[in-house]
């Protein structure tokens, strides 16, 4: 990393959680992972704030499951593996 460049974590509003690289002017800048409030993780590369080169992205799974005859339906979100 060179001088300019930080490593940070943040929450920033609707882009979710982000840990990595920074330009000096606070952007994502680098390697980094951000973990969306939808679940979602992005692990890869940005450049001036934006999402830019090799990278992957795993989305988070949604289960359900239903017991019949009453069809009592249960959903839960699990977390995202790393």
């Amino acid at each position: 990393m060179s001088s300019i460049e930080e490593e940070g974590s943040d929450l920033l509003g609707d882009l979710g959680e982000y840990v990595g690289e920074r330009n000096e002017t606070g952007e994502r800048h680098g390697v980094g992972k951000a973990q969306l409030k939808n679940g979602d993780i992005y692990d890869g590369h940005y450049k001036y704030g934006k999402r830019d080169g090799p990278a992957s992205t795993l989305p988070c799974l949604t289960v359900y499951a239903s017991t019949l005859p009453c069809l009592t339906v249960y959903a839960s979100t699990l977390p995202c593996l790393t």
